[in-house]
């Protein structure tokens, strides 16, 4: 099904949406607004957002079928298309291409900032000249922001279930990195195999170096898992936190001290992790006042946008427009970015009339 924001939106093939189609004469207002409104992406993977078309164009591109590639039943086969995603990216001009391509339909978002993750264990164990991809990455990101303007930092992700050594290259590689474009680390895979505990020492150390810490937590394991990326690594946003509503005393904690929870819906939705919209805590996390972000986590291989995110929250969760804009400023305020462009972002948002 093709949606009104323009992608083929697998968790838009419920009952549910099927009314917020019919109702979307009434919600065109606030689906213009949301097209309008600066917004900043967080929790993005660059592996994850591969388009079909460009897919198609890698150097590794083996005649897989994108359309079946890219549906899953559980966590455990979207792993396994990420990995097969990883093993095309063969050259340095995949990255590159790859780069400028996501920050471009960013950009078309009205997407003013992004932090993207990037795993470089993955490609280099898939046998790549790390520093030759870096430098891709950094040309696609310069082409991006020098044609439309849009500002990107990375945040390098460890495979957690490969253990401590892995994670402690991909930190020191943040390090010598951090003052060409990478702000910070964080840890994703399997949360079950390689709790947060692990990681103390490196993200202590990460954090002394001067990197910025976020850690995937509450997704595939339960609120324990986020309680050791808040008390283990000192995680300054949850990635996802789902699973955070198992615990009350978690969710007054996340409450109380404002640690932004980075929230993807269709995500959520594509890897089981809820049944169904009435499931998935994000208006009872925005209601008790937590705060709340919205991101992508993989579009192209979730087949969504920021845009069809924030939509979502409109045709689901009953969101109004200046709740979205709360969301919206939320992402802002949780942006590993200096305080006179957040303000300067700030000011944009809240600009735009309904």
């Amino acid at each position: 099904m093709i949606t009104e924001c323009g992608v083929r939106h697998a968790a838009c093939e419920s009952a549910a949406c099927g009314s917020a189609l019919r109702n979307f004469n009434m919600l065109s207002p606030l689906y213009d607004f949301i097209d309008r409104l600066p917004k900043v992406e967080l929790h993005l993977h660059l592996e994850g957002s591969v388009e079909p078309p460009v897919l198609r164009q890698l150097s590794g591109y083996a005649g897989q079928d994108a359309e079946s590639l890219y549906r899953y039943d559980r966590f455990y086969d979207f792993l396994m298309a990420f990995k097969t995603v990883c093993l095309m990216l063969r050259s340095p001009a995949d990255f590159e291409r790859v780069t400028y391509d996501l920050l471009a339909r960013l950009a078309r978002q009205q997407v003013h900032y992004a932090e993207v993750f990037f795993s470089p264990s993955i490609h280099r164990r898939n046998g790549l000249a790390v520093d030759r991809v870096f430098e891709a990455l950094y040309r696609g990101r310069d082409r991006a922001r020098a044609e439309f303007g849009i500002e990107t930092a990375l945040l390098l992700d460890s495979v957690r279930q490969w253990g401590v050594a892995e994670a402690r290259y991909v930190m020191d590689l943040a390090v010598e990195h951090r003052g060409t474009g990478v702000v910070g680390i964080g840890i994703g895979g399997d949360e079950v195999a390689a709790p947060p505990e692990l990681f103390r020492e490196i993200y202590e150390d990460a954090r002394a170096r001067g990197l910025h810490a976020v850690a995937h937590a509450g997704e595939a394991a339960g609120a324990a898992s986020v309680w050791g990326a808040l008390r283990a690594l000192g995680a300054e946003r949850i990635g996802h936190g789902v699973r955070a509503a198992e615990d009350p005393a978690l969710v007054d904690y996340l409450r109380d001290r404002q640690v932004p929870v980075e929230v993807c819906l269709t995500s959520n939705r594509m890897t089981g992790l809820v049944a169904s919209w009435v499931d998935h805590p994000v208006r009872r996390f925005f209601d008790a006042g937590l705060r709340v972000t919205l991101h992508t986590d993989d579009p192209a291989m979730f087949r969504t946008t920021l845009t069809a995110e924030y939509r979502l929250l409109a045709d689901h969760f009953h969101f109004t427009a200046e709740e979205i804009r709360q969301v919206a400023r939320h992402g802002v305020l949780a942006a590993f970015l200096p305080e006179a462009r957040k303000v300067d972002i700030l000011r944009e948002i809240d600009a735009v009339a309904l």
